[in-house]
């Protein structure tokens, strides 16, 4: 039985995604340009090899466990971290100066980092998203659930709202933009 996300479409495994023809090439290629550089083909094959992993694996679970200690093992994980924080910082950059108001909904977190570093800068940051994907760091900022892409975000009163690569994952990106633009 397949688990539903918050707009009620089925979650495909990871094993369903890897071995899907129309993604395989794409996550490949996306794994083994964010993994650091490793000698003698090493990213390929350690793409390759979590690509095994979670084929083989009997729950996303414990092919994301194993795909972690693989991370661990080839120094990939505060490789990741790194490339992470400094995109954040990257985004902090480019938004800041249109940050109005010191309340700010951030609407699709993501990870949060963004809307914790604008916290850190003195903002009252809220951050939703349909699943909790927050660092550690980020699960300060209080959280609520996208239940449906029905939520009104501009019911909390933000002054400033963020709508940070959201509206590619939105059903109805248009209802969305309405809603944020009342």
């Amino acid at each position: 039985m397949s688990r539903l996300n918050a707009f009620g479409h089925a979650i495909p495994s990871l094993a369903e995604c890897v071995s899907s023809k129309q993604l395989h090439g794409l996550l490949f290629r996306q794994l083994g340009g964010i993994l650091p550089p490793q000698p003698d083909r090493g990213a390929h094959d350690l793409t390759y090899r979590l690509f095994e992993n979670m084929m083989i694996k009997a729950s996303d679970e414990s092919a994301a466990r194993v795909a972690r200690e693989l991370f661990r093992d080839a120094g990939a994980l505060q490789h990741l971290r790194n490339g992470l924080a400094e995109r954040s910082a990257r985004i902090l950059g480019q938004i800041r100066p249109f940050i109005i108001g010191s309340n700010v909904l951030d609407y699709g977190c993501g990870d949060g980092e963004v809307g914790r570093r604008l916290s850190d800068l003195g903002y009252t940051v809220s951050a939703c998203d349909i699943t909790d994907y927050r660092t550690d760091a980020a699960r300060t900022l209080p959280w609520r659930l996208i239940a449906d892409d029905i939520v009104d975000p501009t019911t909390q009163g933000p002054d400033s709202l963020l709508l940070l690569t959201v509206l590619h994952h939105c059903d109805r990106p248009e209802f969305i933009l309405r809603l944020c633009c009342k």
